[in-house]
């Protein structure tokens, strides 16, 4: 008995010793950083990519330098099944070596039976692997007969392409050749060199050796491509040598790319000049897949687009020129911020996307002054603030410890926030110190990795004072909020300025939070404008305004380029709203924010923000009519009570019918394009927010009769592009489902089935989106796991579902039915951010049934905690605001004189 007992327990603490061995082992995989001690030198990849096949294949050699001798080599793979490793070392001694993947982020490990000796190896391994299906990696298209291959390797998804050191470190050249089948071509970062015949009708494309470049700027693309050979780039003061330029589009869309390869030369030149850096690849290829899920790649010598941004027709809206010129300038800015210059790991992402974001603007502004103004930094700031104001919000250096934070990255602190931080620290440093500073950094860093401190330095150079206020606004998350006294003593003014995190209601952040901020205030100065710059550190700090006269106003934001919100005494509203023309588009737009943030701080009431909104409605600027916009659909949505809605929408019609009246509402009138960018853009955004949320019969009726035009509703189905001009398309297509219902629902999906156009294909999928009619959705619910529906469709569908508060008990209740089939449908990727289509509750009792459904399915995905975090905050937030304003609110919408 005793023996038996004894023999029990011994097996029993094997298997605890053993259980404990295996978490320790779990414990070592590096799921972060890779170990030091291995070092890529150059890649040789050689790949047979047929994409009407199921599977990839290949063979990757990697050069590398070993720190010290080893049995064991971490490094990256992902759902590849390898055929054969070796490791040779310097002396042709050859290894056989096994591969195993030993982590669901794509860990991986070599192993070998005897010591691999340091210095240089070569590592090689054959494989084969499947197609991803989620647009990652490198992905599989077919459509309408044709199939095609991309890749998407950006953040860590290289890994699922070929073995490699996938981290942005790791920069070096690669030699590529790619096997295609019948008329199939290859393109990838280098210029092809030649053609090798292979049996079977196979070619081999080999490609010239890159420059350094990471892993997850490497692409490829293959399949039966128009290619539009472009006038190549001409030379210029800072580059020497011509460079190819190219369009890569499916077959029969190249005409469509034409808009685009004109417009590169001149932005691209706006950007060597600025820079003093010439464009520093071989060439510059324009590439369209077939469905690609990203607005733009930044890939080397290949950048790839979504098709809706960039391929247009005769006549493309205000919209896509928009959307085109700003991203266009993106994507080409990074071949300096991200391609030259990489950041060595992702908590410096913002040195890649936060100067590309605002650098966009400088390009487009330069460009073409007439039709983009040098806002964008402003509006991106305001943006971002929606995240920012929560306490779960990152910050925009934040530390990358998982892959799961990785992906949190790409949101809007690292673009939108980055950006205007930027050009906050641009105002206070000056435009050519601040020019010098990025130059200075650049040319001392080409081709290599850097981290925030290099970039730190290269500015102090210029002004070693901008480094508090980076560091601070870098590394910590939050906005900052300024409470400004003005006081007169006789002929002078004073500021008292006082500064905290600006928190709304029911927020759980520290409000003693401090920052050093670059401020600078806009005031009167005997009936001119002054202006005057402070460094504001420290709890509160008291100022004398550069004037002889007690000014008439103050707004403590010059040109709205602080990134902060700011507080003011009634007088001092009233003041700012007496010299409303005074204020310059960037103030205004800085004003409506503030306010905003007031309002949900509980410190301003809605009559004041009406106030503030009636002014900035009649602005002739299309960005500064429309910054009430969004604040009056919360105020709607949200903040009224449900017997006050209507009257609500009648105050929105009313602040916004002066706007709407500039514009003449027939028939004819709608089908014809406006003078101006501004005046487009402005007629555009004010007929979707008077048709759709303020729910103007007039407008609604004239919409109505063209949306049902436009796609030939009971009369054929016949698409008629002459009824209606394509910067009101989109509302058109909403408004008609709307007020047509089921009947007409069904004809959109009918064309979304049959679609190739890309741009109605987005109009389709935000028609059907912004639904809320129980019967439409409950239809969408079945059309998003329908066969026959994309993955990438079924998601965007919902993303758009989830912007209608409405629609939120809706989602929430099915998504417990069909979550696990809805994993299934949607692109792998978008599974942690499911959740966000919840974040349009209001209520406290929808926390509770949020967090018990998602907490720990969210847990499951990388990034989903996080995500969850932040829609439980946004949620308990706005119940806060609702509950403290919603009584005031209400009385301010019942007093307000139509």
């Amino acid at each position: 008995m005793q023996k038996q007992f004894g023999m029990r327990l011994l097996a029993l603490v094997c298997l605890l010793l053993a259980g404990v061995l295996q978490v320790k082992a779990q414990t070592q995989i590096p799921t972060g950083k890779l170990p030091a001690g291995v070092e890529p030198l150059r890649y040789e990849l050689d790949l047979e990519i047929i994409p009407s096949m199921d599977r990839f294949s290949g063979k990757v050699k990697i050069h590398a330098k070993l720190g010290k001798a080893t049995k064991r080599i971490w490094l990256h793979g992902l759902e590849l099944d390898v055929t054969k490793a070796s490791v040779t070392m310097s002396d042709k001694t050859s290894l056989p070596a096994t591969y195993s993947e030993v982590h669901a982020s794509g860990v991986a490990k070599l192993e070998t039976e005897t010591e691999i000796r340091s210095g240089e190896i070569e590592i090689e391994i054959s494989y084969s692997a499947s197609f991803n299906q989620s647009f990652a990696g490198l992905y599989q298209v077919k459509r309408r007969g044709a199939a095609y291959a991309y890749t998407q390797f950006q953040a860590t998804r290289a890994r699922l392409a070929f073995p490699s050191f996938d981290e942005p470190r790791f920069k070096t050249p690669f030699d590529v050749a790619i096997t295609v089948a019948g008329d199939d071509t290859a393109i990838t970062n280098g210029p092809e060199l030649r053609v090798e015949q292979q049996a079977g009708g196979k070619r081999k494309l080999v490609f010239d050796t890159t420059k350094p470049i990471p892993t997850y700027l490497v692409a490829f693309a293959v399949g039966e491509f128009d290619v539009v050979n472009w006038t190549p780039l001409q030379p210029n003061a800072v580059r020497k040598t011509p460079i190819t330029l190219r369009g890569i589009t499916t077959k029969g869309k190249g005409e469509a790319i034409r808009y685009a390869l004109s417009s590169t030369q001149a932005q691209l030149e706006i950007l060597e000049n600025y820079f003093g850096i010439p464009y520093p690849y071989a060439k510059l290829d324009l590439v369209v897949p077939e469905i690609f899920r990203a607005s733009g790649m930044e890939n080397v010598g290949a950048i790839f687009y979504r098709a809706d941004r960039i391929l247009f027709d005769d006549n493309p809206s205000i919209y896509q020129r928009r959307g085109f010129a700003f991203l266009h300038a993106h994507e080409l800015a990074h071949n300096w911020f991200g391609n030259l210059v990489t950041p060595a790991w992702w908590d410096d992402l913002w040195l890649n996307e936060s100067f590309a974001t605002w650098m966009s603007n400088k390009v487009v502004h330069t460009w073409e002054p007439e039709n983009y103004n040098n806002r964008s930094p402003q509006r991106e700031g305001n943006r971002a603030m929606w995240s920012d104001r929560l306490v779960s919000a990152r910050q925009i250096r934040n530390p990358i410890r998982t892959n799961g934070d990785i992906r949190n990255a790409f949101d809007s602190i690292t673009y939108s926030k980055g950006s205007a931080v930027l050009a906050m620290l641009e105002q206070y440093m000056g435009e050519e110190p601040f020019r010098r500073g990025i130059q200075r950094f650049l040319q001392g860093h080409q081709h290599g990795v850097v981290t925030a401190d290099d970039f730190f330095r290269a500015l102090a150079s210029e002004n070693e004072g901008v480094l508090s206020a980076f560091n601070s606004v870098i590394n910590q998350p939050g906005i900052p909020k300024v409470s400004a006294k003005v006081s007169c003593e006789g002929e002078a003014t004073n500021i008292s300025l006082r500064q905290s995190r600006s928190l709304p209601l029911g927020s759980k952040g520290d409000p003693d939070q401090q920052w050093a901020i670059p401020i600078c205030f806009a005031f009167d100065d005997n009936g001119k404008r002054g202006k005057q710059c402070e460094l504001f550190e420290g709890r509160k700090k008291d100022i004398k305004l550069e004037t002889n006269s007690c000014s008439a106003w103050v707004h403590p934001n010059e040109g709205g380029l602080a990134y902060l919100h700011f507080e003011l005494e009634e007088k001092d509203w009233q003041a700012l709203i007496d010299n409303f023309d005074a204020l310059d588009p960037g103030e205004i737009i800085s004003l409506v924010k503030s306010a905003e943030a007031g309002f949900e701080q509980g410190s301003l009431t809605a009559d004041v923000f009406l106030r503030i909104a009636e002014l900035a409605a009649k602005h002739p600027n299309w960005d500064v009519a429309g910054a009430a916009l969004q604040p009056l659909r919360n105020i709607k949505n949200f903040f009224v009570s449900e017997d006050n809605e209507e009257k609500a929408k009648a105050v929105m019609r009313a602040i916004y019918r002066p706007a709407l009246d500039r514009f003449e509402l027939t028939t004819e009138a709608l089908a014809r394009e406006e003078e101006s960018s501004d005046a487009a853009q402005l007629r555009g955004d004010i007929m979707w927010f008077m048709s759709l949320d303020a729910e103007d019969e007039e407008l609604r009726g004239l919409l109505k009769e063209l949306g049902s035009a436009y796609i030939g509703f009971n009369t054929g189905g016949e698409i008629d592009r002459s009824v209606i001009h394509p910067n009101l398309v989109r509302t058109a297509l909403v408004v008609g489902a709307q007020e047509h219902g089921l009947p007409y629902v069904e004809s959109l999906i009918k064309l979304l089935r049959n679609a190739d156009d890309a741009v109605l294909h987005e109009h389709i999928i935000a028609a059907l989106g912004y639904q809320t009619s129980p019967e439409i959705v409950s239809r969408l619910f079945d059309l998003l796991l329908e066969p026959e529906t994309g993955r990438r469709d079924a998601s965007q569908i919902l993303r758009r579902q989830g912007r209608m508060a409405k629609n939120q008990q809706a989602i929430l209740d099915w998504m417990k039915i069909r979550y696990d089939d809805l994993l299934a449908k949607i692109p792998s990727s978008d599974r942690p951010w499911l959740v966000w289509r919840l974040s349009g509750f209001c209520n406290d009792e929808a926390v509770g049934e949020i967090k018990a459904f998602f907490g720990t399915r969210s847990a499951e995905h990388q990034g989903g905690k996080r995500a969850l975090s932040n829609v439980l905050e946004a949620v308990e937030i706005c119940a806060a605001v609702a509950k403290n304003q919603k009584a005031r609110t209400d009385a301010a919408i019942g007093a307000y004189k139509l």
